[in-house]
């Protein structure tokens, strides 16, 4: 056991004994039982199980009480019940001095292994047995040892697992949750039992560790003797497994905090690649290398799903001397391999030992050096994308979690992924828009087919990066078609104006291909009229065709369709270019990563050109059954309703295709009832409008209409429809970008919030700091916070934004109409879209003093019940979005936590607090029943004594010396008795107060003391009591080991604060860890309140200090009756 700090004492009542010295516990058992043999009285129980005496002596027992107080006896009798032998007293002093070395080790933080192997070192000597062990239970029913302990060597190495065999100690606590003990290994079967037996145990007894309602693992003590362990060893590992228990539970934590930062932080780092804009290649490749460290693996990468069934590496990561699949190397997943476990199950999977797996589908694997992994499927859009996954070279498989990890960490990986091939995608369209645009102008410009043709050929080798692009023509005599136009970067045998059967001697053309060096190709029709032309192909010598080229390739055979029939007019052409050169300028935008408004503008603007309409909207669908214009425009100019929103029944384009999904239109807006007659009221008379869909849901309608009496021409809902397909697309990544920002601010402000709800800071520090995050992340000019209160009236606690309307500490009645009324009612979010028309008195203080229209407001539940809510607000002509809810739900989530930290370390200070008080009670009884009854009875004996003593006649002088004797024997004992109950509570503490008992401390020191006091007559009990035991205590630690020449001590009572200073020139070096004293005077000035510090550099003096508040604080604990 660590050596006892020689400043240090074992409690306050000890350290007033200055001069006595130290008294070993035979000597304190001796003095016990010669006190317990004053009383002759024979005694109804056994004293055993006596408590210990405050000053560290041996087992306290009642002297004597006179025969007409029978209560008082049978009081103090009771006591003498409890106490305890000086062994058992030893005993339980070595187990409240492992658990704070164990306690004080979790409390800095002290990596797991570090406290198992702590824990079941002080288990093994404590019991005390010849070996012990602390495991884990695995979910695999198996155990691990993860801390072990040998009085003589051989204990059992960490990490150690064997299965839960029948008849062992772990398989016995394991199926009853309760400890256990095995008498005999002898006969018990199994490989744990086995390994028991090498390792010499002979017996063993254990307890199970509970955490926080789970069965974690077992601690277990063995005998390697003949002896079974003795029989209350399972009482003493089940208490000591508590605070093992409360280990683990806070180690987990943790690690789990650790984990989940260390998580949150690499997705952080992959989002802001993404969002910089970032190649797909450097997100792949960052992906790995954020992922392989994460989940301690060799090696990580990320693979994609080939339509064909391949699967291509496209980033990987691998720690030094590890192997990585290099990046674009395609595999074809053989069964039993882990890409095609993940892609048949679309589950996250792992293979544990690839000695095991076929060899078809080891290879790469042992080619690599692994010997296990773990894979997790990746969706983008709810199809099966890919998949990451991670490696070990070592023979341990990765950890059972690792899935898990893996799959939280795929959500933004998918998100990464998804955002970088949308920017993929928007500049791929844009460039093919821009081909598609070219060969569109050359046929306008009535080019020749063969000029057609080969502009084809080029632009499509140039967008889709294949090497060899080729049109063939079908002759009309239907057995062999001819190269019309061809573009490669290599020789080959397909040349302009060459012909090929298409039947005939078999395998012409595959020959010709494979001569030319061509391996893979592709072809799309090309359709004039309803009958199949001919066919554009594609061709790669060895590298595989893009993704999805088929549809690509299909936009470029209408084109050619088109210059071949030459079947539209210039007209038609022209628009066609008129569309892609649109379609072209709102991606541009869109790459540009211009705003959400600007995008939807345009989109609307370029909508009302190309039909070509008097005015253009866009306008959105939102979750409560509304539709809200957010983009306008009109050919006169002008569009001033962008923002207003309305029902979609009261709108007839919008009601006409929410219920259809299809494009529709309106022919007449006369006679419209509400929303429509709006539209009515800026001159349309007829529309036409399409669907957007995004992602695969409804999301908005673009509408197009006309104010003249013609309605629009018939093809209108054609050619919106097609054009919303790239809005639909522009959409999509606006609003992913969008969202992606507002997620990475949104994160931001929580996590401030929750560091300071971790800090511990106060709940107003927490509120206000609420209110200003939502106030900035929301994007309204108020954001407060209220408490509902018992009263039927609302209390503002925090703020943001126009402090003016409602001032922190104002109180309001909770009526309605108003969120706060609304939410309290029915303890859900609430929102009013328009305070306007509203009457009440707090929508006439909204509507009077400011310029709010509308309000969101989500509930604060604590426990279960409804405390406050959280209220957004703002005067913008548009509310929020339906999303805006669940934002700040996420806020009040962290307040209420907040809110219940900070009830529960109240509570605690309240426990703390009357443990305290009710331990100065009893105190304070055991010293006054000690004046009143043992110290009257011990001075009615003296006198009796002398009176005898007197009466004896000279010729008894040795009966006489005999006595004289006792007499000096009784006096010492008064003396003795008269410092103890000094100790444990000064009488003129309670009756005189703090100065007149510091003033007796003073002069009753062995060493000089300084004493300056400025502080008022009488303090608060509690206030003066725990003054006093700091004082005393220091004094006493400065008598004994300080080797100090004077002491100084400062008593100031300033702002409601007691502060207390006590110095000293002595030898410093002190160390309150090492010793129960301080720590005990630490425990009662926190639980009023107060805090306690010293500071003891070796060689200059000790000071302790101490500041105790005056106020209510300092009077949660009850008072102590005199």
């Amino acid at each position: 056991m660590p050596r006892r700090d020689p400043r240090s004492c074992g409690s306050a009542a000890s350290g007033c004994r200055r001069s006595r010295g130290r008294v070993d516990a035979r000597e304190r058992a001796r003095r016990a039982r010669s006190r317990c043999r004053i009383d002759p009285r024979p005694r109804s129980r056994s004293a055993r199980g006596a408590p210990p005496d405050p000053r560290g002596g041996g087992p306290r027992h009642p002297p004597a009480r006179p025969a007409f107080r029978p209560s008082s006896h049978r009081r103090l009798w009771g006591t003498a019940v409890a106490l305890s032998t000086p062994a058992q007293l030893a005993r339980l002093a070595e187990e409240q001095a492992a658990l704070r070395r164990v306690a004080t080790l979790v409390a800095r933080g002290a990596p797991p292994a570090e406290v198992f192997e702590e824990v079941i070192g002080e288990v093994g000597r404590l019991v005390p047995a010849d070996a012990a062990a602390l495991s884990r239970y695995e979910p695999d029913d198996t155990l691990t040892t993860v801390g072990s302990w040998s009085r003589a060597g051989g204990y059992v190495p960490s990490g150690t697992r064997h299965a839960l065999d029948s008849g062992t100690l772990a398989r016995l606590i394991f199926d009853t949750r309760r400890p256990g003990r095995i008498d005999s290994y002898a006969d018990v079967p199994g490989s744990l039992a086995a390994a028991v037996r090498d390792l010499g145990w002979r017996s063993s007894a254990g307890a199970p560790i509970i955490v926080e309602g789970r069965l974690w693992g077992v601690v277990a003590a063995a005998s390697t003797t003949d002896r079974p362990l003795p029989p209350e060893t399972e009482e003493r590992i089940a208490k000591f497994a508590e605070l093992v228990a409360a280990a683990i539970a806070n180690a987990e934590g943790r690690a789990e905090l650790t984990r989940l930062a260390e998580e949150q932080a690499a997705v952080r780092r992959v989002a802001t690649l993404v969002a910089q804009g970032g190649s797909p290649a450097a997100v792949f490749e960052a992906v790995g290398a954020e992922i392989g460290p994460l989940v301690a693996a060799d090696s990580a990468g990320v693979g994609r799903f080939e339509n064909d069934g391949t699967v291509t590496a496209l980033g990987g990561w691998a720690r030094a001397g590890s192997y990585s699949v290099p990046a674009a190397t395609r595999l074809a997943p053989e069964r039993g391999s882990l890409a095609k476990l993940v892609f048949e199950t679309g589950r996250p999977g792992r293979v544990d030992d690839y000695a095991e797996a076929p060899d078809g589908a080891a290879a790469v694997a042992r080619e690599a050096g692994w010997r296990s992994s773990v894979g997790v499927p990746v969706f983008i859009e709810g199809r099966l994308w890919g998949l990451v996954a991670a490696a070990s070279t070592t023979d341990r498989p990765l950890p059972a979690d690792t899935e898990t990890r893996l799959t939280e960490f795929t959500d933004v990986v998918a998100s990464a992924i998804a955002n970088a091939q949308g920017r993929e995608e928007i500049t791929r369209l844009a460039e093919k828009q821009a081909a598609l645009r070219r060969v569109a102008t050359r046929v306008a410009q009535g080019a020749s087919p063969d000029e057609v043709f080969a502009a084809v050929a080029h632009e499509v080798a140039q967008v889709m990066q294949v090497p060899t692009v080729g049109v063939f023509r079908y002759d009309s005599d239907g057995a062999t078609m001819t190269v019309v136009a061809e573009w490669s970067d290599r020789p080959h045998r397909f040349q302009p104006g060459t012909r090929w059967p298409l039947a005939g001697s078999p395998g012409t053309l595959a020959a010709a291909s494979r001569e030319s060096g061509l391996e893979r190709s592709l072809g799309a029709p090309i359709v004039v009229d309803g009958r199949i032309w001919g066919v554009m192909a594609i061709a790669s010598p060895d590298a595989p065709l893009p993704h999805r080229v088929e549809d690509r390739l299909a936009e470029f055979t209408e084109l050619v369709a088109t210059a071949i029939a030459n079947a539209e007019s210039r007209e038609e052409v022209t628009r066609l270019a008129d569309e892609q050169a649109a379609l072209r300028r709102v991606a541009t935008l869109v790459a540009l990563n211009a705003p959400p408004v600007e995008v939807f503008e345009a989109v609307s603007a370029e909508v009302g050109r190309l039909v070509p309409a008097d005015a253009a909207a866009l306008s959105r669908y939102e979750a409560d059954g509304t539709l809200t214009l957010i983009g306008g425009w009109s050919r006169a100019g002008g569009y001033d309703t962008v923002g207003t929103r309305w029902s979609v029944e009261s709108t007839k384009l919008g009601k006409l295709i929410f219920e259809t999904c299809r494009p529709g239109r309106i022919d007449t807006y006369a006679d419209a009832p509400g929303a429509a007659a709006a539209v009515s009221r800026i001159g349309w008379r007829s529309s036409v409008g399409a669907p957007i869909v995004v992602d695969g849901h409804l999301w908005g309608v673009v509408g197009v209409g006309s104010t003249t009496e013609l309605p629009l021409p018939p093809d209108t809902e054609a050619r919106l429809a097609e054009f919303t397909e790239l809005v639909a697309t522009a959409i999509a990544n606006t609003e992913s970008r969008e969202q992606l920002t507002r997620l990475a601010e949104e994160q931001a402000a929580l996590r401030r919030v929750a560091t300071l709800v971790a800090e511990g800071a106060t709940p107003d520090e927490v509120f206000a700091a609420v209110a200003d995050e939502v106030a900035q992340v929301i994007g309204v000019p108020l954001a407060e916070m209220t408490r509902y209160d018992d009263d039927g009236m609302a209390t503002v606690l925090a703020t943001s934004g126009v402090p003016q309307l409602y001032p922190v500490g104002s109180r309001w009645p909770i009526e309605g109409p108003s969120v706060t009324a609304s939410v309290f009612e029915t303890g859900r979010a609430a929102r009013i879209d328009d305070y306007s028309h509203m009457h009440g008195t707090i929508a006439d203080v909204i509507r009077e003093s400011s310029d709010i229209r509308w309000a969101v407001g989500v509930p604060i539940v604590v426990d279960g019940a409804l405390w406050g809510l959280m209220t957004a607000a703002s005067g913008q002509p548009e509310p929020l979005p339906g999303q805006t809810e669940a934002r700040l739900a996420k806020f009040t989530e962290l307040v209420a936590t907040a809110i219940a930290n900070t009830e529960s370390r109240s509570e605690l200070a309240a426990s703390r607090a009357r443990i305290v008080a009710t331990a100065d009670a009893t105190r304070q009884r055991i010293e006054r029943d000690l004046h009143d009854g043992a110290q009257q009875q011990l001075v009615s004996l003296a006198l009796e004594l002398r009176a005898a003593q007197t009466a004896m006649p000279p010729e008894l002088g040795e009966l006489d010396a005999e006595l004289s004797r006792v007499v000096q024997g009784l006096t010492s004992v008064m003396d003795e008795l008269r410092e103890m109950a000094l100790g444990i509570h000064p009488a003129i503490l309670a009756e005189d107060g703090l100065v007149p008992a510091l003033k007796t401390l003073a002069r009753r020191s062995a060493i000089p003391v300084e004493l300056e006091i400025r502080a008022e007559a009488r303090l608060p009990e509690a206030v003066e009591v725990a003054a006093y035991y700091v004082v005393s205590e220091a004094l006493a630690n400065a008598a004994k080991h300080a080797e100090a020449s004077v002491v100084n001590i400062d008593v100031e009572s300033l702002d409601r604060v007691l502060r207390v200073s006590v110095r000293d020139d002595g030898l410093g070096g002190a160390d309150p860890q090492r010793g129960s004293g301080l720590l005990g005077l630490k425990d009662r000035a926190e639980a009023i309140g107060g805090r306690i510090s010293l500071q003891s550099p070796p060689g200059a003096g000790t000071t302790l200090s101490v500041e105790l508040p005056l106020d209510e604080q300092s009077s949660l604990a009850p008072p102590i009756s005199h």
